[in-house]
C-alpha cells in the first residue's frame, strides 16, 4: 500500500480511522489488511490490527488491535498498511518500509453538543465464555471450516471480539486461531482469517473452542478449557 487518501482521523477517545487506496492485488484478490501503528517519529508502536477482508479501512482501536490494545489518546499517529492476497503471502514490503500515512488529525472530542449531561457510565463484568454452538461447523471450500456458535447470555451486544482455536477431533490443538475483530458470531475458519494464514487440511476433521471479549476484557475461560464444538460434517463428495 503506497498511498492514503485522507489523513487518519481521530474518531474517539482511543480509536483512530484510517483509510488507504487499494494494493495491486498482481492478478490475486486481496483478502486481508495488516495495518501498524507507528509515532509521528516513526517508532513502531507494537500495535497491530488485521481488517480480515479486503476492505480498505479501518477504525484503529481497542475493538480491532490484536491485543485488545489502545493507542495513546490525544496523540498523533501514522499508519503503515501490508496487503496479503489469495497466493498466500504478504507484500513484499514490511511496516518499517512501507510507506506511512500522515500523522492522525486530532480533532476536538468530547465536546458537549448541548447541556444535556452525559449517561451514567454502566459497568461491564468480565463476560461468561461460550458454551454452546448453532450449527455442526461445515466445509465451505478446500480449506477453510465455518463455525457458528451462541452469544453467552450475558454479553448481549457487548462483545467487541471472538477467537477462534482449531484442534483435531482428538483434541490435539493445531497452533491455529482466527479472530472475528468483531461481535460477529461466525467465522470462516480458513487462510483469509487464520492468524499466519493457514488453511485447515482437506479431509481431516476439526472441533473448535471460542472466547469472547468485551470492553471489560477477555472471558476468565482458555483455548484449552472452554467448550468444544462439534467435530466438523465429513467432507462433501
Amino acid at each position: 500500500v503506497v498511498s492514503f487518501p485522507d489523513a487518519p482521523e481521530w474518531i474517539d477517545v482511543n480509536t483512530y480511522r484510517v483509510v488507504w487506496d487499494p494494493a495491486n492485488d498482481n492478478g490475486s484478490p486481496i483478502h486481508n489488511y495488516a495495518v501498524y501503528a507507528l509515532t509521528c517519529n516513526g517508532e513502531f508502536t507494537g500495535q497491530r490490527a488485521l481488517t480480515h477482508s479486503g476492505a480498505t479501512t479501518i477504525d484503529f482501536g481497542p475493538a480491532t488491535e490484536d491485543n485488545g490494545n489502545a493507542l495513546e489518546p490525544g496523540t498523533s499517529y501514522k499508519f503503515a498498511v501490508r496487503a496479503r492476497n489469495e497466493v498466500g503471502g504478504w507484500d513484499a514490503g514490511g511496516w518499517n518500509t512501507n510507506v506511512l500515512s500522515p500523522c492522525t488529525e486530532l480533532g476536538p472530542l468530547g465536546n458537549s453538543v448541548d447541556a444535556t449531561p452525559p449517561p451514567e457510565s454502566v459497568e461491564v463484568g468480565i463476560p461468561k465464555t461460550v458454551t454452546s454452538f448453532k450449527e455442526l461447523p461445515t466445509r465451505v471450500s478446500p480449506d477453510t471450516i465455518r463455525v457458528s456458535w451462541e452469544t453467552p447470555e450475558d454479553v448481549g451486544g457487548n462483545a467487541v471480539d471472538y477467537e477462534v482455536y482449531a484442534f483435531l477431533c482428538d483434541g490435539t490443538f493445531l497452533q491455529q486461531t482466527a479472530r472475528t475483530g468483531s461481535g460477529a458470531t461466525t467465522i470462516d475458519f480458513g487462510p483469509a482469517v487464520e492468524k499466519s494464514g493457514n488453511g485447515l487440511a482437506v479431509g481431516d476433521r476439526y472441533k473448535f473452542t471460542v472466547r469472547v471479549r468485551t470492553t471489560a476484557g477477555w472471558d476468565n475461560g482458555s483455548w484449552s478449557a472452554n467448550v468444544y464444538s462439534e467435530c466438523s460434517a465429513p467432507d462433501p463428495g
